[in-house]
This record gives C-alpha cells, structure tokens and sequence, in this order.
C-alpha cells in the first residue's frame, strides 16, 4: 500500500480560537469531548486532499466534520 505519514512536519497549524470556532455546536452545547480520525491524500507538493472520516467518538455529534 501507499506510505503512511505518521510524524507529520507542519507547515502552520491551526490557532486555539480556530479550533474553538470549528468545534461542533452540539458537542458544546452538551460539554461533549470528541475524538475523530481522519484518512487524506498527501500530494507530492505538500498539499492534502481527499479527507474523510474514518471514526469519531462519539458518533453523531460533528466531531468527524470539525476534523474535516
């Protein structure tokens, strides 16, 4: 299969109040903690494309989404 990146060196990352902005409504509302793995393409310049969700925990509140 294709390599798998596992220590990433980013280039930026998101701030805290981007991810504050991208955590789901629902999660929030309830104080729900969330996990979410995802599976992306890494192009040859860097750049990713084609995520998708692989899990989130727990299902059903965005956290796959927010990952996204």
């Amino acid at each position: 299969g294709p390599p798998v990146i596992t220590s990433p060196r980013w280039i930026s990352q998101p701030s805290g109040d981007q991810l504050a902005r991208a955590y789901p409504d629902r999660a929030l509302d309830r104080e729900i903690e969330g996990v979410a793995s995802l599976t992306c393409t890494v192009n040859a310049n860097g750049t990713v494309s084609a995520c998708a969700v692989v899990s989130e925990t727990p299902g059903g509140n965005g956290f796959g989404r927010a990952a996204q």
